[in-house]
Parts: structure tokens; C-alpha cells; sequence
């Protein structure tokens, strides 16, 4: 918490300057007592305050505690977030002005998101106003979550969308209600920076715009947008039993870029996820159904091209939706609670055939067990967390299970008992836990090589995860990204970040300074994982390649090893760059080169192991054009030395023009070879200068095409071409 390092280290001298003359006992104040001084509080708490004007003193009153990195510096009624313990005995939280948010944290209730005309209506002090905040809003600076006051969720937003915009504590809401609709705010997926769960997407109070919100006329609607029936915008959607009767804000639009108020970087799909143009409508963009923020609405999913999807809220006939009580599901709907495979309950109905239940566009249900499920082809239909896509019956449904191989960011997205495990093996998280012996994976889980309860399957289809499929290691077959050779890896105090999956091992040489998944191996027809080869100078088993941006470092690059070609460590002279930081330790980037060229000035330096100095300047080493890993650069030789540049291709490898650099094509002239960067046939040649590079010669008695000049067959950068009369041309 940086908004804590003053009073922390103040209670820290107040200490070192009282050991002295002071012995603590435990009859101290425990942890969350008010305190004016470190010597109120019980053995190794501190009393954090201030009384500094440059910090915003959170815990008014003071607030015995201590420093942490984890729970377990925490006494046994604490938890550590953001660095400093908090209470979560809410039976003690009795203190005025002081809540128990979301009844596990006992914090000053700071009063974010608040009306405010001036900093002096905010605990704060910082009231922020203007068109993104209307009416004012009651916040602070700040940095990342820990910043933050946790009564108001610990959440910081950047709410401009651009790196250099100062960011604010923002109130984490659930619903629209939380929030001051009648001031246009709503409750709006935002990506901030968590105390709890650092980097993600949360719902909080935003006035930027109040898209998706319920209205009466325009006015209720921020600026931008109109308040249309929302049986018009989703009048292809409407689905028996939802209701469409509302009016909601919202805008036409073509792109999903045409509904953001905040800027995406060009690409960031996540950023494009907080809204949607689904049918040249705005609507709330989500992940699950709790990001809807509304009553009655939940996370479905629109194709927008075959097999590719995007989520969006829509009033729904509930089948799925959490509740305690019938009156919380739509029309004719039940509430099925009390059951473990429906944690949270479940709206539903009775059914005989599919034709029971509600239709919705890409979300078909279906009847199951004698109710109405809701049908899924994935996890992330299912818009529930603890929710699982399992296969009943050939079909996908959505239900409560222990959720095993779940995607997750942190251990609340898991099912009680498992954790969440993150690095490289596991892509965007996965719910486990260790285990010695199969019984202990009780619930659908089965034993894994690393040692953990892994999500059980038969075919690929059942994991319903991308990236994931059904790897079989003989006893088992379960939920896995498999063998990831060559992946990054790294050492981790925390056991659950795990980077090299299966068993492989991280080699850490020198060579490899951002880790190597791997494992060993001696003789060169040593079986090794599928895409990778045993490379006996190396004793490894190392990832294929054909280009240097099949590695998934950018400071490995494609190699030719043992007579295969593999992602290798080391500096990478020729790797593509934007800026020096894509380049190994040492190197700069040339970005006067195409797609940029990591390199080295070897004036007064020598070039590293597999490149070599040409024009003050390294460069790769080759012996064949593919040496290069990269389009548009090729293998040439001069003066002896052969080293990849680029220009003119000439004689390349193509299968089509974009293969070749502008102005030339690729020309296929011999049937069935793969064809060779060239002059196009309009702009035939008649002379070696028509060529206009050193390295080409005109066919002129032939085809009247340039080809590669050579004086032997190793001037060709080509495995399928030789030198003859200077020209390559094809074996």
C-alpha cells in the first residue's frame, strides 16, 4: 500500500526509538484497534497513522497492524492485502465510521464515488469533477490497488484508457443501483488494478458513460448516447420468458471500437470487451454474468464469425442465472437450489424435449434430467463462476462441479479446496490443488505428472478451454497445455506458479537467460515431445522452427543445430525489433531495417557467436536464405563471408508476391518447384544493370529474368538450386 510506506515507517521508529524503555506484551490492542502510538498495540503490531498533510491518512483513528507480503504474516484474524493486515473479524468492526465491506474487511469507510462540489466534502480530500465526472466524484490518486481504500473494493482505474492518464481509486460496485444513476453514473467493466487480485477487468461506478443503463427518455443518458427500447435493439434476440420491455441507453455503431469512451490501444481486444456492437447496437460487454450489473441479464454469447465469439449482456429467460428464490427468475421459471451441481441455485423449468425451453440465438437450451440447462460449448458460456461446460448425454451443459482446470486469476475463482495455478503451464489460470494419491482428487479430478488434481477427460472437446487439450500420460487423460518445450521459465517462490508443464525441466544456462522448458535427452533419435527434436550438442530436447517468430522469446531465435532447425538461446543478431528492448542484453535495434534489426556496433566490439562484422555493423551468419528466420531477409555471400541482409530478394524461396520485396513477383518457372523471387513479366530484362543489385544477373539468352549470381552452389542460399553460367537455377 504506497499510500501507507510513511505511517508504516513512522510506526516503525516509533519503535526503534522506544525498545529501549519499553517490553510489549500481549495485552496490547489487537489487530484493527484504534491506537495513537505503536506501544498501544500487541506484540509486532504497529499503530498505523499520520499525521503528514502529503498523505491521506486511510485508518483515521489509527489502526493496529503490521507489514506483510502474505496471509501467514497476518495474526489469525487478518488478511494481508496490499501489504498491510486487515481485520476480517467483522463481529469487532464497531468502531465509527468504520464498515465491514463486503463482510470480511474492517476499514474506514472513505466515501468514494461520493457527490461532492469541493475536496472538502471528501474524506479524501480529492473531489473530481468535469465530463467524466459529473456532480463530482469523491477519490484519490493513485498508483495500483493497494492504493486504495479497501471500503470501496481497493480498485484503481485509469479512466482516460491512455498509459500517461493519472489514475483514481474508483468504487467497485455489483449493480447499477450502487451506484448515482440519477448523476448518469453506472456500474461498468473497467480494467483496474486490484488490491486483491492485481491487473483485471471489475465492475465499478463510472460516470464516463452510462451505457446499457435502464432510462425513460434521452436526458436519463449520458452524452453520445439515446434511449431506445431494447426490444429494437435485440429484435432478432428476444428470447420466451426475457424481458425486453425496458428502455436502455445505448448508440448504432458498426465496429465495437464505435462503443468505447475510453481508448483502446490499437488491437487490445480485452480493452474491447467492456462493450459491444452486437446487431449495430452498443451494448455492456462482459466475461460472466455478474459483469451485466443488472438484474435479469446475463453473459451470452454472439458468433460473429464461424466458430469465433464475443460476449454480451441480454435480458435472458434466466435458464442458468444465480437465485435464492423463484421470484428472482423470469416468467414461468423455478429457482433449483440445494443441490451441489447448481451451487448458487439455478433458474430453470420442468421439460420433456428441448422444445420445453427457451430459444435464444446462440444459445440453445437444451432439457436435461427433466429441466431446463443451459447448454454451452465452452466454460466461459457459462458465465458463472464455480460453473464448468461438462458433456451430458453428447451435449454441453452448464453445472457446479469441482472445478478442476478452470480458468482462474486468483484462489476465490476456485472451487473450496483448490487453488489457482498460474505461469506458462497453466495459460489464464487453473483451478487444482497437490496431491499424493488418485482418491485425493475426489470429484472429478485425477492425478497429473506435476503432482496435481487435473481436469479428466477423453477427447480434446471435453476441456473447453483454448489451448488446452486431452493429454494422455498412460494412467491418466486430462485437461493440459501438454509439453511445452522451449517455453519460458523462470524460478518462483510461489509453488503455484509453474512454468514447464508435464515434467520438463527449466534450464537456467547462461545461455538461456529467460529459461528453456526442456527435457534430456542424448542421441539424436531420442524420442522427444511432438515439435520438438533431441539436439545432441545440447543433451535437450529443443522446440522446431522455420522462422525466428515460431520462438517464443524474441531473444531466441531459429538455428540450425545438429542439422536441425531449433529455438536457440544466445545474443540475437538479426532478430525483427521496434526498440532496443526486443533485443538481447547489449544489442540495439536498427530500425532503419525492415521490421527492425537487433545488432551491434563492432567497431569497438566483437560480434557475437554466430554473426559477423559487415560495415561496422553484426550480422547474422547463414549458409541458407531459411539461416535468416525472417521474410524479406536472405543469405548472401561476399568475399567469403555469408551473412543475411536484406533489399531486392532476389532468387528467394516464394509461393506468392508478398514473399518477394516491391517491385518484384514471385515467378514460377519450372512446374512444381517452389517458386523464385524475380522481375515481373511485364518488366522483363535485357542486361545485368536492369537487376539493379550486385547479387542478381540477368538470364538475358533465357527467360529474361534476374536471377541470384553465384561462383558455387553455396552462393544460392537455396538446398534446391545451383550454380551454373553464374546463374542459380534449379537442380
Amino acid at each position: 500500500m504506497r499510500y501507507l510506506i510513511l505511517a508504516v515507517l513512522a510506526g516503525i521508529a516509533i519503535i526503534v526509538s522506544s525498545c529501549s524503555s519499553t517490553t510489549y506484551k500481549d495485552t496490547g490492542l489487537p489487530l484493527g484497534s484504534p491506537c495513537v502510538r505503536s506501544s498501544d498495540c500487541a506484540d509486532k503490531l504497529v499503530c498505523i497513522t499520520t499525521n503528514s498533510k502529503d498523505v491521506v491518512n486511510l485508518f483515521p483513528g489509527g489502526y493496529c497492524s503490521r507489514y506483510c507480503l502474505s496471509d501467514r504474516d497476518c495474526p489469525s484474524d487478518g488478511k494481508c492485502v496490499g501489504n498491510i493486515c486487515i481485520l476480517t473479524d467483522c463481529s469487532r468492526c464497531t468502531r465509527n465510521n468504520y464498515i465491514c465491506y463486503e463482510g470480511k474487511y474492517c476499514v474506514a469507510d472513505m466515501k468514494i464515488g461520493d457527490h461532492c462540489t469541493g475536496s472538502s466534502d471528501c474524506p479524501t480530500g480529492n473531489c473530481m469533477y468535469g465530463e467524466r465526472f459529473p456532480y463530482g466524484y469523491c477519490t484519490l490518486e493513485c498508483k495500483e490497488g493497494g492504493d486504495c481504500p479497501l471500503s470501496a473494493g481497493g480498485v484503481c482505474a485509469n479512466f482516460e484508457g491512455k498509459e500517461d492518464s493519472s489514475k483514481i481509486c474508483a468504487y467497485r460496485c455489483k449493480a447499477d443501483s450502487e451506484c448515482r444513476t440519477s448523476d448518469k453514473y453506472a456500474c461498468r467493466l473497467t480494467y483496474v488494478d486490484s488490491a486483491e487480485l492485481g491487473g483485471t477487468y471489475m465492475t465499478v461506478c463510472s460516470g464516463i458513460d452510462n451505457l446499457g443503463a435502464t432510462c425513460k427518455e434521452d436526458k436519463d443518458c449520458s452524452s453520445g448516447l439515446s434511449c431506445i427500447d431494447k426490444s429494437e435493439i435485440v429484435k432478432d434476440r428476444q428470447v420466451k420468458g426475457g424481458d425486453f420491455s425496458e428502455k436502455v441507453c445505448s448508440k448504432t455503431c458498426k465496429t465495437d471500437k464505435d462503443c468505447h469512451t475510453i481508448a483502446c490501444k490499437e488491437g487490445d481486444e480485452n480493452c474491447l470487451k467492456t462493450a459491444r456492437c452486437i446487431d449495430n447496437y452498443c451494448l455492456r460487454g462482459c466475461e460472466v454474468d455478474e459483469h451485466c450489473a443488472k438484474n435479469l441479464y446475463a453473459c451470452r454469447p454472439y458468433e460473429y464469425e464461424k466458430d469465433k465469439f464475443k460476449y454480451f449482456c441480454n435480458s435472458v429467460a434466466s435458464i442458468g442465472v444465480a437465485c435464492t428464490k423463484d421470484e428472482e427468475c423470469t416468467q414461468g421459471l423455478k429457482c433449483l437450489k440445494d443441490k451441489s451441481e447448481y451451487a448458487g441455485g439455478f433458474c430453470t423449468k420442468d421439460c420433456k424435449s428441448d422444445s420445453d425451453c427457451p430459444v435464444e440465438i446462440g444459445v440453445p437450451q437444451t432439457c436435461i434430467d427433466g429441466i431446463c440447462q443451459r447448454a454451452c460449448k465452452r466454460d466461459s458460456d457459462c458465465g458463472r463462476k464455480g460453473y464448468l461446460c461438462i458433456n451430458r448425454g453428447g451435449k454441453g451443459i452448464c453445472q457446479s462441479v469441482k472445478n478442476y482446470g478452470a480458468a482462474c486469476k486468483s484462489d476465490e475463482d476456485c472451487s473450496e479446496g483448490l487453488i489457482c495455478y498460474r505461469g506458462y503451464a497453466f495459460p489464464d489460470g487453473y483451478c487444482t490443488k497437490k496431491a499424493e494419491m488418485e482418491s485425493e482428487c475426489e470429484g472429478g479430478g485425477v492425478l497429473g505428472n506435476l503432482g496435481l488434481c487435473m481436469r479428466k477427460c477423453d477427447k480434446d472437446d471435453d476441456c473447453k478451454r483454448d489451448g488446452y487439450i486431452c493429454f494422455d500420460n498412460g494412467p491418466n487423460k486430462y485437461c493440459s497445455t501438454g509439453f511445452n518445450i522451449g517455453f519460458p521459465c523462470f524460478d518462483h517462490e510461489e509453488e503455484n506458479i509453474v512454468d514447464c508443464n508435464e515434467g520438463l525441466r527449466c534450464n537456467n544456462d547462461s545461455k538461456y537467460e529467460y529459461g528453456y522448458c526442456t527435457m534430456d535427452c542424448e542421441k539424436a533419435d531420442d524420442l522427444c515431445p511432438g515439435g520438438s527434436r533431441c539436439i545432441p550438442s545440447n543433451k535437450m530436447c529443443m522446440r522446431e522452427c522455420s522462422r525466428d517468430d515460431q520462438c517464443l522469446i524474441s531473444d531466441y531465435t531459429c538455428r540450425l543445430i545438429d542439422k536441425v532447425y531449433v529455438c536457440e538461446g544466445g545474443k540475437n543478431v538479426g532478430a525483427a525489433c521496434s526498440s532496443d528492448g526486443d533485443c538481447s542484453k547489449g544489442l540495439v535495434c536498427d530500425t532503419k531495417q525492415p521490421n527492425g534489426y537487433c545488432t551491434l556496433d563492432c567497431k569497438s566490439a566483437d560480434c557475437p557467436t554466430g554473426s559477423v562484422c559487415v560495415s561496422n555493423s553484426c550480422r547474422r551468419t547463414c549458409r541458407l536464405d531459411k539461416d535468416c528466420g525472417r521474410a524479406l531477409y536472405f543469405c548472401i555471400s561476399d568475399n567469403g563471408i555469408s551473412y543475411c541482409k536484406t533489399g531486392l530478394n532476389y532468387g528467394a524461396e516464394c509461393d506468392s508476391d508478398e514473399d518477394c520485396t516491391s517491385p518484384l513477383k514471385c515467378y514460377k518457372p519450372v512446374a512444381g518447384k517452389t517458386g523464385m523471387c524475380s522481375n515481373s513479366n511485364e518488366n522483363l530484362c535485357s542486361e545485368d544493370g536492369d537487376c539493379k543489385e550486385s547479387y542478381a544477373k540477368c538470364n538475358k539468352d533465357g527467360d529474361k529474368h534476374c536471377y541470384r549470381k553465384c561462383s558455387a552452389d553455396s552462393d544460392c542460399g537455396r538446398e534446391d538450386m545451383k550454380c551454373s553460367d553464374s546463374l542459380c537455377v534449379y537442380r
